[in-house]
Protein backbone atom coordinates (compact mmCIF):
# COMPACT_ATOMS: atom_id res chain seq x y z
CA UNK A 1 0.00 0.00 0.00
CA UNK A 2 1.20 3.06 -1.20
CA UNK A 3 0.38 6.38 1.40
CA UNK A 4 0.68 9.78 -0.37
CA UNK A 5 0.33 12.66 1.57
CA UNK A 6 -0.89 14.88 -1.34
CA UNK A 7 -2.42 12.99 -4.99
CA UNK A 8 -3.92 15.51 -7.37
CA UNK A 9 -7.49 15.12 -7.98
CA UNK A 10 -8.95 16.67 -11.57
CA UNK A 11 -12.40 17.94 -11.46
CA UNK A 12 -13.75 19.87 -14.93
CA UNK A 13 -16.18 22.49 -14.26
CA UNK A 14 -18.12 24.22 -16.88
CA UNK A 15 -21.10 26.83 -17.16
CA UNK A 16 -23.89 27.98 -19.23
CA UNK A 17 -25.16 31.55 -18.26
CA UNK A 18 -28.76 31.60 -17.51
CA UNK A 19 -31.38 33.96 -19.09
CA UNK A 20 -33.65 35.19 -16.02
CA UNK A 21 -32.36 33.89 -12.50
CA UNK A 22 -28.40 34.27 -12.65
CA UNK A 23 -28.46 34.17 -8.92
CA UNK A 24 -29.69 30.57 -9.19
CA UNK A 25 -28.31 27.37 -10.57
CA UNK A 26 -28.57 23.62 -10.67
CA UNK A 27 -25.29 21.20 -11.39
CA UNK A 28 -25.56 18.19 -13.78
CA UNK A 29 -22.53 16.54 -12.64
CA UNK A 30 -20.79 12.88 -13.43
CA UNK A 31 -18.48 10.78 -11.53
CA UNK A 32 -15.58 9.84 -14.08
CA UNK A 33 -12.84 7.44 -11.87
CA UNK A 34 -13.30 4.10 -10.99
CA UNK A 35 -11.22 1.56 -9.17
CA UNK A 36 -12.38 -1.30 -11.49
CA UNK A 37 -11.60 -1.92 -15.60
CA UNK A 38 -15.20 -1.51 -17.39
CA UNK A 39 -17.35 0.39 -19.45
CA UNK A 40 -20.24 0.61 -17.42
CA UNK A 41 -19.61 2.46 -14.05
CA UNK A 42 -18.73 5.80 -14.47
CA UNK A 43 -17.76 5.47 -18.04
CA UNK A 44 -21.82 5.84 -19.52
CA UNK A 45 -22.75 8.62 -16.64
CA UNK A 46 -19.78 10.71 -17.99
CA UNK A 47 -21.00 9.86 -21.89
CA UNK A 48 -24.54 11.69 -21.08
CA UNK A 49 -23.01 14.14 -19.58
CA UNK A 50 -21.19 15.24 -22.31
CA UNK A 51 -24.05 14.68 -24.45
CA UNK A 52 -25.97 16.76 -22.26
CA UNK A 53 -23.19 19.32 -22.51
CA UNK A 54 -23.41 19.31 -26.21
CA UNK A 55 -27.19 19.47 -26.51
CA UNK A 56 -26.93 22.80 -24.77
CA UNK A 57 -24.47 23.94 -26.05
CA UNK A 58 -26.13 23.24 -29.86
CA UNK A 59 -28.96 25.03 -28.25
CA UNK A 60 -27.05 27.70 -27.35
CA UNK A 61 -25.33 28.57 -30.48
CA UNK A 62 -27.25 27.24 -33.47
CA UNK A 63 -31.19 28.95 -31.55
CA UNK A 64 -29.17 31.90 -29.64
CA UNK A 65 -31.06 29.84 -26.41
CA UNK A 66 -30.36 30.35 -22.92
CA UNK A 67 -31.63 28.56 -19.71
CA UNK A 68 -33.44 30.39 -17.35
CA UNK A 69 -31.38 29.77 -14.76
CA UNK A 70 -27.07 29.21 -15.12
CA UNK A 71 -26.39 25.69 -15.26
CA UNK A 72 -22.90 23.75 -14.06
CA UNK A 73 -22.04 20.72 -15.83
CA UNK A 74 -19.50 18.88 -12.99
CA UNK A 75 -17.14 16.21 -13.93
CA UNK A 76 -15.66 14.94 -10.59
CA UNK A 77 -12.08 13.08 -10.38
CA UNK A 78 -11.56 11.06 -7.34
CA UNK A 79 -14.58 9.39 -6.60
CA UNK A 80 -13.39 5.84 -5.10
CA UNK A 81 -10.66 8.00 -3.12
CA UNK A 82 -13.20 9.19 -0.36
CA UNK A 83 -14.93 11.16 -2.91
CA UNK A 84 -12.06 13.79 -3.29
CA UNK A 85 -13.32 15.58 -6.06
CA UNK A 86 -16.66 16.31 -4.94
CA UNK A 87 -15.25 17.49 -1.74
CA UNK A 88 -12.39 19.44 -3.38
CA UNK A 89 -14.80 21.41 -5.40
CA UNK A 90 -17.15 21.81 -2.87
CA UNK A 91 -13.59 23.16 -0.91
CA UNK A 92 -12.08 25.62 -3.41
CA UNK A 93 -15.95 26.90 -4.47
CA UNK A 94 -17.97 26.99 -1.30
CA UNK A 95 -19.35 30.30 -0.92
CA UNK A 96 -20.01 31.03 -4.55
CA UNK A 97 -21.79 27.25 -5.06
CA UNK A 98 -23.41 27.47 -1.94
CA UNK A 99 -25.26 29.98 -2.25
CA UNK A 100 -25.88 29.55 -5.90
CA UNK A 101 -26.86 26.02 -6.20
CA UNK A 102 -30.28 24.75 -5.38
CA UNK A 103 -30.11 21.76 -6.87
CA UNK A 104 -27.86 18.63 -8.13
CA UNK A 105 -28.48 16.35 -10.80
CA UNK A 106 -25.85 12.80 -10.64
CA UNK A 107 -25.42 10.75 -13.60
CA UNK A 108 -22.53 9.03 -12.50
CA UNK A 109 -24.78 5.75 -11.76
CA UNK A 110 -26.64 5.59 -15.33
CA UNK A 111 -25.72 2.58 -17.29
CA UNK A 112 -26.03 1.11 -21.36
CA UNK A 113 -29.95 0.34 -21.24
CA UNK A 114 -30.85 -3.25 -21.71
CA UNK A 115 -34.00 -2.40 -23.53
CA UNK A 116 -36.15 -2.21 -20.43
CA UNK A 117 -37.11 1.82 -19.72
CA UNK A 118 -36.10 2.26 -15.94
CA UNK A 119 -34.84 4.69 -13.97
CA UNK A 120 -34.33 4.28 -10.51
CA UNK A 121 -34.06 8.36 -8.88
CA UNK A 122 -32.69 8.32 -5.20
CA UNK A 123 -34.08 12.46 -4.42
CA UNK A 124 -34.69 14.97 -1.68
CA UNK A 125 -38.57 14.80 -0.54
CA UNK A 126 -38.91 18.54 -1.96
CA UNK A 127 -38.16 17.07 -5.61
CA UNK A 128 -39.86 13.91 -5.56
CA UNK A 129 -42.96 15.20 -6.55
CA UNK A 130 -41.55 16.30 -10.20
CA UNK A 131 -40.16 12.99 -10.57
CA UNK A 132 -43.43 10.98 -9.61
CA UNK A 133 -45.36 13.37 -12.43
CA UNK A 134 -46.19 11.25 -15.40
CA UNK A 135 -45.96 13.84 -17.18
CA UNK A 136 -41.95 14.10 -16.55
CA UNK A 137 -41.25 10.56 -16.63
CA UNK A 138 -41.56 10.84 -20.82
CA UNK A 139 -42.57 6.54 -20.70
CA UNK A 140 -40.12 5.39 -18.45
CA UNK A 141 -40.99 3.03 -15.28
CA UNK A 142 -39.83 5.50 -12.57
CA UNK A 143 -39.06 4.06 -9.46
CA UNK A 144 -38.52 7.38 -6.59
CA UNK A 145 -37.23 7.13 -3.03
CA UNK A 146 -34.88 8.90 -0.71
CA UNK A 147 -31.49 9.12 -1.72
CA UNK A 148 -30.19 6.08 0.14
CA UNK A 149 -26.66 5.48 -1.10
CA UNK A 150 -23.30 7.18 -1.22
CA UNK A 151 -21.67 9.29 -3.69
CA UNK A 152 -20.43 12.57 -4.92
CA UNK A 153 -23.57 14.01 -4.23
CA UNK A 154 -22.68 13.51 -0.25
CA UNK A 155 -20.50 16.66 0.54
CA UNK A 156 -23.16 18.87 -1.41
CA UNK A 157 -26.11 17.07 0.57
CA UNK A 158 -24.28 17.69 3.57
CA UNK A 159 -24.59 21.37 2.74
CA UNK A 160 -27.53 21.64 1.78
CA UNK A 161 -28.08 21.11 -1.37
CA UNK A 162 -31.07 19.07 -2.49
CA UNK A 163 -29.55 16.23 -4.82
CA UNK A 164 -31.01 13.68 -7.38
CA UNK A 165 -29.74 10.90 -8.35
CA UNK A 166 -30.42 9.25 -11.48
CA UNK A 167 -29.32 5.51 -11.86
CA UNK A 168 -29.83 2.33 -13.70
CA UNK A 169 -32.12 0.05 -11.81
CA UNK A 170 -29.28 -2.91 -12.07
Amino acid sequence: TTVRERHPVNNLLGKIEGGEQNDKAIIIAASRTSVFKGTSYPSYGTAMLLSILQLFQELKYKFDWKPLRNVYFASYGGNEFNLAGATELLEENAGPLKDEIYSVIDLSQLTIPTGERKLDIQSHPLLQEFFENEENRFGYNVNVRDVQEYGDWIPLMANGVPVSVISSPD
